[in-house]
Order: C-alpha cells, then sequence, then structure tokens
C-alpha cells in the first residue's frame, strides 16, 4: 500500500480515494528503498481546509496506519469491507 497524499491551493475539496492496481509496482519508501504495492491510496485537500476538516482527514491517515490488520483491510479488493472501515469506530 502506498499513501499520496497533499495540501494544495488548486484542489477544491477534500478526496480519499483507494486505487487497487492489476499488478505490483516499485515505488519509493519512506526509508528511501523501493517498496512493492498493488494498492495507491489517495488523500487530497485544500490548502484552506476547516479544522474539522482536517480532523477528519487526520482520522482517516490515522487508520491506514493502526494496525497490520487495517493495512490488510486497505489492501484488500473487498469495496464492502473498505466501506466498512471508513465509517467511524465508536
Amino acid at each position: 500500500m502506498a499513501l499520496f497524499h497533499a495540501r494544495n491551493e488548486h484542489i477544491s475539496k477534500p478526496l480519499f480515494q483507494i486505487f487497487p492496481l492489476k499488478g505490483k509496482v516499485n515505488v519509493p519508501g519512506m526509508n528511501g528503498m523501493d517498496v512493492e504495492v498493488e494498492t495507491f491510496i489517495v488523500l487530497l485537500a485544500p490548502e484552506k481546509l476547516s479544522p474539522q476538516g482536517l480532523e477528519v482527514l487526520s482520522y482517516i491517515s490515522s487508520l491506514l496506519i493502526e494496525s497490520e490488520e487495517t493495512i490488510r483491510l486497505f489492501e484488500s479488493r473487498d469495496t464492502k469491507r473498505n466501506d466498512t472501515i471508513c465509517q467511524f469506530k465508536n
């Protein structure tokens, strides 16, 4: 799983999207080493976003790295399971 995130003045509204790939690709990891991934996750936001909006995006971002189980869920191609994990936990 590779997460691409950015805030920019040209982005009009927040976007969170999962892109399952047809095959594996290598992308540079945070440690500088290439990582083989099958899923891209894109998280985009306007430069000027309300504190509440930033809190929601921060929550989504934290879900992505919460646990190995969460990572497996986001990497799965099961859209029903991915929709479930994106709901707020109680």
